[in-house]
């Protein structure tokens, strides 16, 4: 719209001195249709045209459908991201991103993913204590059809989430290095957060949800009081969630995690980890793998059920509490309760005859090692020599010690299955690592 004035001498035509045509950062004619050319010329090269009639748009206005895992660059100019979808939004409407799906045809999407890889296009891949139900591998958020009614490669996730940091640790455990879900795998991946991923905190607090048979039995309980005893912490409160309301920091990291799976190509171990890696911008979550797809352990579990189950004592009706409390001034025993404002219960639940509380009280700092069992080195502050105790009676030690459990491994059918069924799903460059031939 052009402004006319009149003055005097007649009219005259005003100059606008503001707006658009002021703003030396706004983009040009011939920059927004730059633009709309690179998105064209990316639709022709991966997008796929949706069947059948949309709403609101022609049979001459088909819809596309962008893959949502795919990126790509346009470095001629630096647009704002509200601006770049403004812009698509005005010019090419009916350019869309996929969503998700789980029906789509094997036979189109094989021939996609033959002219991705002809176009030279590129895949971005992308405690409070939580186990929840586990993800399948490989994964696509465009998942053909037949691979619906099949059962891909499973990959548990055990979530430590330390509030203070904050941070989550998820353990990546493969079906093939896994050796159950029971209270053997929780205390020890609960162990190794201890000693690799601890904060040299002085309390502890534990929350946890009401899984009887992996976090809320006598085994964890009593792996406490024996962390406790060898100078851990001062103090361990234990806090169960009541029924029906056990959403918490895990869940709240899980639901991140999840929402980025959901929209990533997954197709190896790595990949998952990568993916729960990127997940977030400030690494709230973290990735740990306890396996390969070989089978190669690179956290343990052991038998720790065997080892309370000779030298400690069992905890009856321990569904009834859901706060316990222990403290290194009463080693070997535990108080519990229902609710925080009762009494609280004092029960006996480790063997006196193996604690040794010599040295305990007036240590601040505590090393402990598998290769050195029964001992741990203390001092009073970092950075003086540390004086290495005995805490654990060595006829015992000796006795049981902690045996690894070895995992049983995938068997021969289910490598069979996994080779025949689901490899043609996976990316052709990552068949060998998640199905890899049983024959060979």
């Amino acid at each position: 719209m052009t402004r006319i004035e009149c003055y005097g001498h007649g009219l005259v035509k005003r100059k606008n001195l503001g707006g658009v045509s002021a703003n030396t950062n706004a983009l040009t004619d011939g920059e927004k249709e730059q633009i709309t050319l690179f998105l064209k010329g990316y639709a022709e090269g991966y997008a796929l045209a949706l069947p059948g009639k949309m709403q609101p748009f022609s049979a001459r206005d088909e819809a596309l459908l962008l893959p949502l895992h795919i990126r790509n660059s346009f470095c001629r100019r630096v647009v704002s991201l509200t601006c770049f979808k403004r812009l698509w939004r005005n010019k090419l409407p009916n350019l869309l991103v996929a969503r998700p799906m789980t029906d789509l045809c094997w036979v189109c999407q094989k021939l996609t993913r033959a002219r991705q890889r002809h176009n030279g296009m590129t895949m971005e891949k992308s405690e409070v204590i939580k186990l929840p139900t586990h993800v399948h591998l490989s994964h696509s958020p465009m998942q053909p059809g037949p691979l619906y009614f099949l059962v891909p490669r499973k990959c548990g996730l055990f979530g430590v989430n330390c509030e203070a940091l904050p941070q989550q640790i998820n353990f990546c455990i493969d079906e093939g290095v896994c050796v159950g879900k029971g209270s053997n795998a929780v205390i020890s991946y609960l162990h190794h957060f201890f000693e690799n991923h601890g904060a040299g905190e002085v309390n502890l607090s534990l929350h946890c949800d009401n899984c009887a048979g992996q976090n809320k039995n006598q085994y964890v309980l009593q792996y406490l009081a024996c962390a406790l005893s060898q100078g851990c912490t001062p103090a361990s409160p234990f806090h169960f969630m009541l029924p029906g309301h056990t959403k918490f920091a895990p869940d709240w990291c899980f639901d991140i995690l999840k929402r980025a799976f959901r929209k990533a190509e997954v197709h190896t171990l790595q990949d998952l980890a990568n993916v729960i890696n990127t997940s977030t911008k400030s690494g709230i979550n973290k990735a740990v793998m306890v396996g390969n797809e070989k089978g190669a352990i690179y956290v343990w579990t052991y038998d720790w059920q065997s080892f309370f189950r000779k030298h400690s004592k069992p905890f009856s009706c321990i569904k009834s509490k859901q706060h316990f409390n222990l403290s290194a001034s009463d080693l070997g025993y535990v108080k519990a309760s229902f609710t925080l404002g009762e009494g609280q219960e004092r029960r006996l639940i480790l063997d006196p005859a193996i604690v040794n509380e010599t040295g305990i009280k007036s240590n601040q700092h505590f090393n402990l090692s598998a290769s050195d069992l029964g001992y741990v080195k203390a001092s009073f502050t970092l950075g003086e020599g540390q004086e290495r105790l005995l805490i654990l009676d060595p006829d015992i030690v000796k006795e049981t010690g902690l045996s690894e459990l070895v995992p049983p491994g995938l068997s021969d059918q289910q490598k069979a299955y996994l080779f025949n069924s689901i490899r043609p799903f996976i990316d052709e460059s990552k068949k060998g690592v998640l199905c890899h031939d049983p024959s060979s």
